[in-house]
């Protein structure tokens, strides 16, 4: 075999823990027992074992690798059911665990959100305008993607944002999903001017010299103008073609397993427990990051509300033993600490 083959054609996705010993694969797994259900040879196997880096071929049974070596020595586990496939030198190599994935919201906004995404100003415009155009039959038009650095130490401003979009209220997520850029006909309806105040980070609400907003809002500010638009409602509708959305885009680029940190909002936990009820979660796992903010306003405060979410909406496919502490903000939008 070739050793050091990098032509990246194909990745194996299992759910499943693995352990190397003395260059093999293996799970606990009598190969006697009706053998092997499928058996890959002639393929190019990145083992992540310093020292036997590549194999050639592996066996898996019940969705578990119990094989990795040669293909002479793959020929014991085979029995009369199993499948053989030969992958003709494709590069196979363990699975990814995404440990920041926002997968969910990501398939859910594709239809709801243009994308605005570009490396300059000039190009950002240029797709704002297209969005335009795109949402024209909307209520509000709504996008993501811009860059913060794109504008400048005092970010985006309305004034621009107008020039492009007048006669309907506008808001654009930054790349980070944690800040918005809105026009004035945004901050009319939302009631905000420069006596508005947002008490809890006063800052987050940019204003300019004269004490006007800005049209930039930041971090949980952003609910300022978000909670009067549509922007935030989930529906249980369609989720076999999100789901299957989101199986292939994981499977895709060789992911398994994702740690989803969207605690701000647990209907998103909703969707994955019901999802994962009624058998949509099949190829990959998720973690979800249960939310801890202490303080008045909220109504997980303690050891004992976690335990409570984790346990209800725990399930096979969707773990809720993580917590996500959020505890100031972003380095783009000035807000950490």
């Amino acid at each position: 075999m070739e050793q050091g083959k990098s032509n990246l054609n194909i990745v194996i996705s299992l759910k499943l823990k693995i352990f190397f010993l003395g260059g093999l694969l293996l799970v606990a797994c009598d190969k006697k027992e009706n053998g092997a259900d499928v058996i890959i040879t002639n393929a190019t196997i990145y083992t992540v074992d310093e020292k036997n880096p590549w194999a050639e071929a592996l066996a898996i049974k019940d969705g578990k690798i119990i094989y990795v070596g040669s293909k002479e020595n793959v020929q014991s586990f085979a029995a009369s059911n199993t499948q053989f496939l030969d992958f003709g030198e494709m590069f196979v190599m363990p699975a990814f665990y995404d440990m920041h994935c926002h997968l969910l919201q990501a398939v859910l906004d594709q239809n709801k959100y243009c994308k605005i995404q570009a490396t300059t100003l000039d190009e950002t415009i240029k797709n704002i305008i297209a969005c335009k155009k795109s949402q024209s039959d909307r209520e509000w038009i709504m996008g993501a993607g811009y860059y913060p650095e794109l504008f400048g130490i005092h970010g985006p401003n309305k004034t621009l944002l107008d020039s492009i979009i007048p006669d309907k209220p506008a808001f654009f997520f930054d790349i980070g999903y944690h800040n918005i850029w809105v026009n004035s006909k945004a901050l009319q309806l939302s009631k905000i001017d420069k006596t508005t105040i947002y008490r809890d980070h006063p800052s987050w609400l940019v204003k300019d010299n004269h004490g006007e907003p800005t049209g930039f809002l930041k971090e949980e500010a952003r609910n300022l103008v978000l909670r009067n638009t549509k922007s935030s409602e989930y529906s249980f509708a369609n989720l076999d073609s999100i789901f299957h959305s989101m199986a292939m885009l994981l499977g895709q680029n060789g992911i398994v397993s994702i740690q989803d940190p969207s605690s701000f909002d647990l209907r998103l936990l909703e969707l994955y427990h019901h999802a994962d009820s009624i058998g949509l979660i099949e190829t990959f796992n998720i973690s979800f990051g249960l939310p801890y903010k202490s303080g008045a306003k909220s109504s997980i405060n303690t050891l004992h509300d976690l335990d409570s979410i984790s346990r209800k909406f725990d399930s096979p496919n969707v773990t809720t033993k993580t917590v996500k502490l959020f505890l100031d903000g972003t380095l783009e939008s000035e807000t950490a600490v």
